[in-house]
């Protein structure tokens, strides 16, 4: 194996791992973006409390998804066929705090904008 080839390899090993990285940070972001909005609409007992701050904690994540997504636009594609998923698992995670109704539904596009905190 050449050096040029070995070069080659590794970059496309950084730029795997960066992929992934990049993966796992919008899963962490999403995830904490649809319970802090979970928070805003349903946790009646610490919302006198903690309102602004989770308004704060939705703001921030979904500017830090807004950044990957313009630093790697397909992740786009990649956050569309996770939400699904990562939307169910927060409902299930959530209803051990507080009660969430089995039949809510937020779709991703709503979640995403600047306004909607629930």
């Amino acid at each position: 194996m050449n050096l040029d080839h070995l070069l080659i390899l590794l970059n496309e090993i950084d730029i795997d791992n960066a992929n992934q990285e990049a993966k796992q940070s919008l899963e962490n972001y999403l995830k904490r973006l649809v319970e802090n909005i979970f928070k805003l609409q349903y946790w009646e007992l610490e919302k006198g409390r903690n309102y602004k701050y989770w308004q704060t904690m939705v703001s921030n994540s979904r500017s830090d998804i807004q950044k990957l997504i313009k630093c790697s636009p397909s992740l786009r594609r990649y956050m569309e066929q996770i939400y699904p998923k990562l939307y169910q698992d927060a409902v299930n995670l959530c209803q051990y705090e507080f009660y969430i109704p089995r039949n809510i539904s937020i779709e991703l596009e709503q979640i995403l904008e600047n306004n909607y905190f629930g």
